[in-house]
């Protein structure tokens, strides 16, 4: 599920405050990725976003966060988490954009942001909960910095097939049973290009290290990379996008 802040990414107003809770299933946790922050900055941090363990803003703050640094990815205790926004006055900016996800490949339910400052989605199939909706069909498409493991599955960039968010940076590590190879296919593959795959581009490489060897080259534009093999049991697949225009994004398919 994703979070913004409002107006993003136009500069979010003045003396606002929104409150998202947010719940995976039980028995897991939380884990909260930015992948874009910029918050007004000030020795009191009076633009801020707090994170709480657990479903209640009386609960200890367990990080908060100011100024344009995007912060580490987190993981709460618990399958609980609340997340808090504050603007003061003056000085605005463009605000952050998260998505959030269970530590473990159970199925994660979500929904997008409708309305309003309030963002609730309870472990419950199907229904309507106060800002969201809970959506009873599960997409096995993966938005964040993530392991991916399975015979089969989905990825997506971020929004898709809206475009994609600026200033972004997305990792998936694909993993397959030992002794066999994965399998990585496009269906479809819109990415901007005007700086010739130096601002936004995907990269696809033969292991989970960022250092494993490239498969192909970098990729933008229209036409993607063709079935990609790797030469064993995992693969990696990084998509960067730069502070200007976007694209529509891709939609592949992993298989063993």
């Amino acid at each position: 599920g994703s979070l913004f802040t409002p107006n993003y990414p136009q500069e979010y107003p003045s003396n606002k405050e929104c409150t998202w809770f947010i719940s995976v299933p039980s028995g897991h946790n939380v884990r909260l990725v930015f992948y874009a922050f910029d918050l007004s900055s000030d020795v009191a941090c009076s633009d801020a976003v707090e994170l709480r363990d657990g479903k209640s803003l009386t609960n200890p703050v367990k990080s908060t966060f100011c100024g344009s640094q995007i912060p580490q990815a987190l993981i709460m205790t618990s399958n609980l988490m609340t997340v808090r926004f504050k603007s003061n006055y003056d000085g605005n900016r463009r605000g952050f954009l998260a998505m959030f996800e269970t530590t473990s490949e159970s199925k994660l339910l979500h929904g997008p942001w409708t309305h309003g400052c309030k963002y609730e989605c309870l472990n419950t199939y199907g229904q309507h909960l106060g800002g969201c909706v809970c959506s009873a069909s599960y997409d096995p498409s993966v938005n964040n910095n993530l392991q991916v493991s399975g015979q089969t599955g989905t990825i997506k960039s971020p929004n898709y097939p809206a475009q994609y968010p600026n200033s972004i940076s997305c990792t998936w590590v694909i993993s397959v049973k030992d002794g066999n190879r994965v399998k990585l296919s496009f269906s479809d593959f819109w990415i901007d290009d005007q700086h010739g795959c130096y601002g936004d581009y995907i990269e696809i490489r033969d292991g989970s290290s960022g250092s494993s060897p490239m498969l192909g080259q970098r990729y933008c534009g229209n036409k993607g990379p063709g079935d990609t093999f790797s030469s064993g049991a995992q693969m990696r697949l990084q998509f960067i996008s730069d502070d200007s225009a976007t694209g529509q994004g891709f939609k592949a398919t992993f298989s063993s």
